[in-house]
């Protein structure tokens, strides 16, 4: 199998603390790529950086410092071997360089979704995810977990709304997890699915003039997730997340522990049709430690 005809590596980037203290030479972007390429096993499978392309407008002397900087990647020893393009023609928000991406770059059926702060804790088995795409079309997307998989898990997943449904599922061998969201942590997607599903979703229920206009792309798919959850209901409750002029009966999030639902069948039957469309799940089974972690904390919100 020839990862570099299959599959291709989205990463967006930004210069973090812009205003106040610039991090140009952003050494977690240099872990994220080398980790990853060992970690998957991506040999020359193409990474595609995207520099926001907010910076050029806002601060255009750091913009051009930063790009000098990402060129410069290639030239480092440790990078010789691996197959890197600098995009220079990107769009403002990761959202829109995602869509990019899909829509214009992107010439492999799947794609690893890599944003520039995160590393691997253990080898991930890419062929094994890539066969178990293949044999089942009903999956768009596969998340890598940030936190093992043991009882805290248990008691955040549902209850703190990180997903509404979180079950056990095994498809092709491979052990995955049912989810319920979308997330921005690294995962690997189906292009076609993002094209034909996924893209005219968030457009439908999170149109541009509705986005957060920031760089998480998750936050407007959520939105998009939402408001297609309701559109499956008809138990008589909006999800006050979605339409805050009417009133609700349902507690958000919509379930309790391990009861999707939250108690409603319909809620629950909403939920269930809501993953079998999208097709959402992560890598892994109960007792797994985490895959992937992030690098960047120091750096989140600015």
């Amino acid at each position: 199998m020839d990862l570099s005809k299959l599959v291709s590596v989205f990463v967006p980037t930004h210069i973090i603390r812009a205003s106040t203290e610039p991090y140009i030479e952003n050494q977690m972007i240099l872990e994220t790529i080398l980790q990853s390429h060992k970690r998957l096993n991506l040999g020359q499978a193409r990474f595609f950086v995207y520099p926001d392309a907010k910076f050029k407008r806002t601060h255009p002397d750091l913009s051009r410092k930063y790009y000098e900087y990402l060129n410069g990647i290639k030239l480092l020893d440790e990078f010789k071997d691996i197959n890197i393009t600098i995009v220079d023609d990107t769009r403002e928000t990761m959202r829109n360089n995602w869509l990019k991406f899909i829509e214009e770059d992107c010439k492999t059926p799947y794609m690893l979704f890599l944003e520039h702060d995160w590393g691997f804790k253990q080898d991930i088995d890419l062929k094994k995810i890539i066969n178990t795409f293949e044999q089942n079309d009903s999956i768009g997307y596969i998340k890598f977990n940030r936190f093992p998989h043991d009882e805290r898990m248990k008691q955040l997943a549902s209850p703190n709304n990180w997903d509404w449904i979180f079950e056990q599922d095994k498809l092709s061998g491979m052990p995955l997890f049912k989810i319920t969201f979308f997330s921005g942590n690294p995962h690997i997607a189906r292009i076609r699915k993002c094209k034909e599903f996924y893209i005219p979703r968030m457009m439908e229920h999170c149109p541009p003039e509705k986005s957060k206009g920031t760089s998480h792309l998750e936050k407007d798919l959520k939105k998009a997730e939402l408001r297609s959850i309701d559109s499956f209901r008809d138990c008589g409750f909006s999800n006050h997340s979605t339409d805050g002029s009417n009133s609700w009966g349902h507690k958000w999030p919509l379930s309790s522990g391990h009861k999707v639902g939250n108690g409603c069948e319909k809620c629950e039957a909403s939920i269930r049709r809501h993953h079998k469309e999208w097709g959402l799940y992560m890598i892994g089974q109960w007792g797994d430690d985490s895959r992937v972690f992030h690098l960047g904390e120091w750096c989140r919100k600015q």
